[in-house]
Order: structure tokens, then sequence, then C-alpha cells
């Protein structure tokens, strides 16, 4: 830039601190050139450390991040930032953050969350606040997350990861919270009136037009989501299946059948949830229970299929593809089955339930073994099964109008030990049992109070993965 300077730095010290030295006037001349870019999107004196590897590697991983080079690329050199330097609180708070969403590994992000939280006390109040929210989303304090979002919001308007930070959370936590979607779409829309160009907030929009029918503009913000290499799989097969192109759709799904477990599930996952063609969306859900597939896999995509049939109110079409599911996957297509057919706006034949019921009753659940496969969908009732047992008993007798044998099954699930995520999950089920008594007794007033003891803090990749732990039927009833 002819003869101004970019950075200046200047250090001083004696020779045997020559190393140090150098690492010192690295990082002054590397932070001095990130002030003069004037784009760099946290608090440069954020950047709390006196290793240059650190730092260097650090700022790898936000530039792969931005540029949406690989989420795992990102993670990567966060985490070698903090291996590098274990009291470099930012980069702690970015691993965090990045294997939070859109990776849901709690546990790691937990961890990583609390190491920038105790190495924080020297970092400006901006950075202070926006690891204070995340720490609190992280442990399923969404309404003081939200609080934290909006003081940061409210001191630093132009702060384009608050915003997008406030959007995800109220979109995430708006279904358990009884929230509508006009708070989180507000917030996005901020952050991309001051980045256009803000990958997570455009993904996050694309997802709400979608849960609204607003299918063009869904549409219109998935295709900028674009990179030099196009558009991901995922992306292009819910296009396909949104704008109803046959030949789209048939060239989409060529593809679909090629990919790996968790990349099918998740291009299947938006098709069925972001378009309103359920009966051509059963071609993509077909994939997953092709012969190649695991039989857990198989068996997970005549369970969705099911879903799909009951949504359409046809329940014995449901019941066939359930009874497939059984062959290949029977505990989890018996959890849902039952869950399906205690619904109370579907016509479930009483002898129906009385043959699920018996199922339920003969059902070895405790020797249930951990499932071969690792995807979230097939894990995640895990240790649960004879938790969910119960449930779906007293669910079910509540259906059949036996409530002494309904509050028999509350009794013994109240009383029944397991892990703490078993024992959190259940309390809220027994108080959503307890409410649907009172419901069917008449007794408004005592099922909201029961509703209202629900907690719903089972962290959120359960809730992703899980029908019980989204607790859509209590939700549905409420």
């Amino acid at each position: 830039r002819g003869d101004s300077a970019i950075a200046e730095a200047t250090v001083k010290g004696r020779k045997e601190e020559v190393l140090a030295l150098v690492d010192d006037i690295s990082i002054q001349l590397l932070i001095g050139r990130l002030r003069s870019l004037n784009n760099f999107p946290y608090d440069i004196d954020a950047l709390d450390t006196r290793s240059y590897d650190a730092l260097k590697t650090y700022l790898e991983g936000e530039n792969i991040f931005r540029n949406r080079g690989g989420l795992g690329g990102a993670i990567n050199a966060f985490q070698a930032a903090v291996d590098k330097d274990s009291t470099f609180a930012h980069a702690w708070y970015r691993l965090a953050a990045t294997v939070w969403w859109p990776m849901h590994d709690v546990e790691r992000a937990r961890n990583a969350i609390d190491k920038a939280i105790a190495l924080s006390y020297d970092l400006p109040e901006r950075e202070r606040l926006r690891i204070e929210a995340l720490r609190a989303d992280l442990y399923e304090d969404a309404e003081e997350a939200e609080q934290i979002y909006r003081t940061l919001v409210s001191n630093y308007p132009e702060d384009i990861e608050a915003w997008h930070s406030l959007g995800s959370l109220l979109l995430f936590s708006a279904s358990r919270r009884g929230l509508s979607l006009a708070g989180a779409r507000e917030a996005l829309e901020r952050a991309l009136e001051l980045d256009p160009n803000e990958w997570q907030s455009l993904y996050h929009l694309a997802a709400i037009a979608a849960f609204e029918h607003k299918h063009e503009e869904n549409r219109s913000l998935i295709a900028r989501l674009a990179d030099e290499d196009g558009l991901s799989l995922t992306s292009r097969s819910h296009l396909a299946f949104s704008s109803g192109d046959r030949a789209e759709q048939e060239a989409v799904m060529d593809e679909m059948r090629e990919a790996n477990d968790h990349a099918l599930m998740i291009c299947v996952v938006r098709i069925v949830c972001w378009t309103d063609d359920l009966d051509r969306s059963k071609d993509a859900v077909r994939l997953i229970s092709d012969s190649k597939r695991s039989d857990e896999m198989r068996g997970l995509g005549h369970i969705l299929l099911a879903h799909i049939e009951a949504a359409k109110g046809r329940w014995l079409s449901a019941k066939e593809e359930f009874a497939k599911a059984k062959r290949l996957n029977p505990a989890l297509a018996l959890e849902y089955e039952a869950l399906i057919a205690a619904l109370p706006f579907i016509h479930v034949p009483v002898s129906d339930l009385r043959n699920i019921e018996s199922e339920l009753l003969e059902w070895d659940a405790e020797s249930v073994p951990e499932s071969v496969g690792s995807m979230p969908w097939l894990t995640v009732h895990d240790e649960l099964h004879a938790h969910l047992r119960l449930y779906l008993l007293g669910l079910i007798n509540i259906r059949l109008g036996d409530h002494e044998g309904a509050i028999e099954y509350i009794g013994q699930l109240e009383q029944l030990d397991g892990p703490e995520r078993a024992t959190d999950l259940s309390m809220d089920l027994v108080h959503g049992l307890r409410a649907q008594l009172n419901w069917e007794e008449g007794d408004l007033s005592g099922a909201l109070q029961e509703f209202q003891k629900a907690k719903i803090r089972s962290p959120s990749r359960y809730r992703l993965y899980s029908q019980f732990y989204k607790q859509a039927h209590e939700r549905f009833l409420k």
C-alpha cells in the first residue's frame, strides 16, 4: 500500500528471550494486520494468547469456518490452537461454538465452554458476555442465554454473531418454549443485513421459510448458500423435491443412494420436513431401507415411512410399515408404533391398541442391546428402553380408558433408576402422563399445571433425534 505501514510492532527484552520476543512481535504484527483489515468479527483484544503458533492456527480455523471450507477442518484448527496454548480463552469459545452447531457434540462443547469461562476474566466485556451466553445455551438455560444475547445486540448493534446467535437460539428453543418464529426471523434478518454472506443465518432463515411454507423464499435462500463448488447434496436434494421436478429428483436420488448413512439421513429429514409433498418424499425415505444398508438403518427407514402414512391418516399402511420395521429394528419400531397409536387424533382400532399393549407387556426392554450403528437416530434410546416401555404402557392405558392402570405405570416409572439423562426424561414424561390423565378427566387446570412442571431441559442433541425427548405428544395436547 505504497509507503504506509500495514502494522507496526516493538518489543524489548534480553537476548536469551529472543524466541519469546519473536513470538511477541509476530503476534503484534498479525493483530495489527487484523486491525487494518477492519473485518474481524470479534474484539481484537479477545485474542488472549502469547503463542504465535496458537494464534496463527486459530486464525486458520476462522478462515476455514467463515469460508465454509469444512467444519471438520475448522474444529481441528481450534482444537490445535488450544493444544498449543491451553490458556487461549477465545479459542476455547470458538471450539465450543463449532462443535455445538451443527455437530451437536454437547459433552465436548460443554468441556470447551467451561474452559473458556474459567479463563475469561481478562477478556473485554463483549467477549465475556458472548461466552456466558453460549454456556447458558449449552446448559439448557435458554431464557438466560436470550437475555445475555439481547444485552449484546443492544450494546453492540453491529455485532453480526450476536444477532445470529440470538436468532438461532430462538429458532431451536421456540417449540419447547411456546414461541413463534417471528423473533428468530427478525434477529437472523438483521444478521444478514450486516453481512449478506453470513452462511449460518442464511441456513436458519431457509429453515424458517420452509416451516412457514414460504417455498420461493426458501429456495432463494438455499441458492445463496452455494460456494465455488456449488451446493451441497443436502441443499440440492431439498431444492429438487421442493421444485417438483421429477427429473431433478431422480438425479439427486442417484447421488443419495451412494451417500453414507448420516449424509443420507440429513438429506431425507430435510426433504420430509421442508417440503409439502409427503407422498413424493417417500421415494427418498425408501433409500434408507435399501438392502445394502444395515438392518438398523433399514428398520429406521420403515419407521419414517410409517410416520408419513400416519400423518396422512392411513393407520393400516402405517401398521404395515411398523411390522416391517420390527423385523429389522424391533425396539425402536415398537416404541414409535406405540407412541403414534396413542395420539388422540389418529383412529386406531381398540384391537390394535390391545395388541400393542400386549407386545409392551411381553417385551424385555432391559435386555435390549445397545445399537450397533453410531448414528444418533439409532442410539438416542440406548439405556432408555425400560423407561420408555413404562411411559408407553401408561399412554396406551390412558387411550384405552384404564386410568388406574396408567397410574400404576406412572408410579413404576417414578421409581425406575437409570442414567442421569433417563431420570431427567422420566420425570418430564411422568408429568406428561399425569397431565393427560387430568385432561381426560376434564381437569384442564390440573393438566396445564402438570405440563408446566415438565422442564423439557434434555440436551438439544437428544431432542433432535427422538420424539420422546421432543415431547411432541405432550406439546400437542398442551
